[in-house]
């Protein structure tokens, strides 16, 4: 019963002892790569949900 209580109550140390930095860097993020698939009953091409929309996700991404 000891050994329980000791186990439930040991000190644990902080899993955020050391947080991470918040600095946003263009440099260390890699492109991002958008696929869209398409439903069995819809005609080849980007369909009518992966229009291609050049700039729309811009600041959406941060």
């Amino acid at each position: 019963m000891v050994t329980t209580w000791a186990l439930l109550f040991a000190p644990v140390p902080a899993a955020s002892a050391d947080p991470p930095d918040p600095t946003v860097s263009d440099g260390a993020c890699p492109d991002v790569e958008v696929v869209f698939a398409r439903g069995t009953g819809e005609p080849p091409g980007v369909g009518g949900i992966g229009v291609n929309r050049p700039g729309e996700s811009g600041d959406s991404l941060i």
